[in-house]
């Protein structure tokens, strides 16, 4: 049987490729191999973590801690390096596991997502040991300390600081598409 090339054929594989193309230029940088992209360069993103880090330096010194404050201050700090420490490992371990899960014939789907259901809730757990630690630490504040923490974060939101670090976005809601980009 004679095989004819079909004008629609033809479009089918025209509109697939035009796909696959530009899904390589909706996100700047990916694919291209040329370094560019400074989103997803782990320099960047250190870069972004010294400067929120210096900046709660130089809030720790502006609140003036007393001695149990200052305790408080670093056990929080300290039990956040060691907790992001934990969790790296743990990820590892578990990415480690659902490696080893699904590259067994016959996957057990129903034990594989409770076994991420289990991981998410021990990362959560985490996460909210740590934010109790750093909310005991805030109750011990004066109330002028807490005005200055306050207006910190303050700072912060208006800059989008916290969008840019957390989510990777340049502002809240549409400021992106234009203006000043910031």
């Amino acid at each position: 049987m004679k095989k004819e090339f079909s004008l629609q054929r033809a479009a089918a594989v025209a509109f697939v490729s035009l796909g696959l193309a530009a899904s390589a230029f909706a996100h700047p940088g990916h694919g291209r191999g040329d370094g560019k992209d400074d989103k997803s360069s782990a320099k960047v993103i250190m870069r972004k973590k010294g400067a929120f880090l210096k900046e709660l330096a130089r809030l720790r010194e502006d609140l003036k801690l007393d001695a149990k404050q200052e305790a408080l201050w670093t056990e929080a700090m300290d039990s956040r390096k060691a907790g992001r420490e934990k969790i790296r490992e743990r990820m590892r371990a578990h990415h480690e596991e659902m490696k080893k899960l699904t590259a067994q014939p016959g996957l057990d789907a129903r034990a594989m997502f409770k076994r991420i259901d289990e991981f998410e809730a021990e990362l959560r757990e985490n996460r909210l040991q740590q934010r109790e630690r750093l909310l005991k630490t805030y109750e011990a504040l004066t109330g002028e300390q807490k005005e200055k923490v306050r207006l910190f974060f303050t700072e912060r939101f208006e800059r989008g600081h916290f969008f840019k670090e957390r989510f990777g976005h340049k502002r809240m809601g549409r400021a992106h598409r234009g203006g000043d980009g910031q």
